[in-house]
């Protein structure tokens, strides 16, 4: 009697270890998703710049494989902001706060800018905004090669939860650097992805 209640003890506390850690797993690793992709091809819900005397457009286009990407493109803008935004864009609804230690913010593209690079920047729903991170310093690859390249930026790096509510996001920002004068880029695919280990 003893040793099957000691046998029953050590099955319930097998199943109790692994009931655990596979909550914890499915607590600390939330979906990836896709903000835009050839798939999902949504639009810029905004588009702006400070200068009337600038040229700035952010457009859908399709390639020759009917492949669609957005075309974001900025001229005679030195020394003035222009950029464009996009909303809403997660399915699991405004929340990050599961995504902010282990996710990057993963950008496929391909084109050329003048002097620094673009920006990038989360707003909250109160408009209150993260810190801009440049994508020249998160690059793999040469943007203006055949293939381009890929941005991969970890949220924390834009201290998304300290200037944010990382609960209530609302919108994803890119801007044209202060700098520069002009640029033409192709996006082929923007996501949010699990960092690598």
């Amino acid at each position: 009697m003893r040793l099957s209640n000691k046998l029953l003890i050590f099955i319930l506390a097998i199943n109790a270890i692994f009931f655990t850690y596979a909550y914890a797993e499915k607590k600390t690793s939330p979906p990836s998703f896709v903000i835009f992709d050839s798939d999902n091809p949504i639009n810029a819900d905004y588009q702006l710049c400070n200068n009337e005397n600038a040229k700035h457009g952010i457009r859908i286009e399709e390639n020759s494989n009917r492949k669609k990407y957005l075309r974001w493109r900025w001229a005679r803008k030195r020394n003035s902001w222009c950029g464009f935004g996009i909303q809403n864009f997660s399915y699991i609804g405004n929340n990050l706060e599961e995504y902010e230690n282990d996710f990057s913010l993963t950008i496929k593209l391909k084109g050329k800018w003048t002097r620094i690079s673009p920006q990038i920047k989360f707003i909250d729903k109160s408009k209150a905004s993260t810190k801009l991170v440049r994508i020249e310093k998160y690059l793999y690859g040469d943007p203006e090669s055949l293939n381009g390249a890929t941005v991969k930026i970890p949220l924390k790096d834009f201290d998304i939860g300290w200037s944010i509510n990382i609960k209530n996001v609302e919108t994803l920002q890119f801007d044209a650097a202060y700098e520069s004068d002009a640029g033409d880029i192709k996006i082929y695919y923007i996501r949010i992805e699990k960092v690598a280990k």
